[in-house]
């Protein structure tokens, strides 16, 4: 990338929400509520956050079913038309 696409590159700011109890602006409205008031929402922080309480709170991901291109192997989601290898296009229609 030149120097000139890195500077127009920006990341996109938080717009700031206002907090239901102490009324004040804040751009990560969740992690000011579970910092600041723990009180009023009965939720405690734990002591040490560690890799496996991030896994759990993640939800888990869902299974896709896969397909295969007749013409070449490919693996393809029900309903991606053309095929992203070989330009071939699928008829779904009939698979459930």
């Amino acid at each position: 990338m030149t120097e000139k696409n890195e500077a127009k590159k920006r990341r996109r700011k938080r717009t700031p929400q206002e907090c239901p109890y102490c009324h004040k602006q804040y751009g990560n409205l969740k992690n000011h509520i579970l910092m600041k008031h723990q009180a009023e929402t009965g939720q405690e922080m734990p002591l040490e956050l560690t890799k496996e309480d991030l896994l759990k709170q993640r939800e888990p991901p869902q299974e896709t079913k896969t397909y295969t291109c007749n013409n070449c192997g490919a693996k393809l989601r029900k309903g991606e038309n053309p095929c992203w290898q070989c330009g071939q296009r699928l008829i779904w229609e009939g698979i459930k």
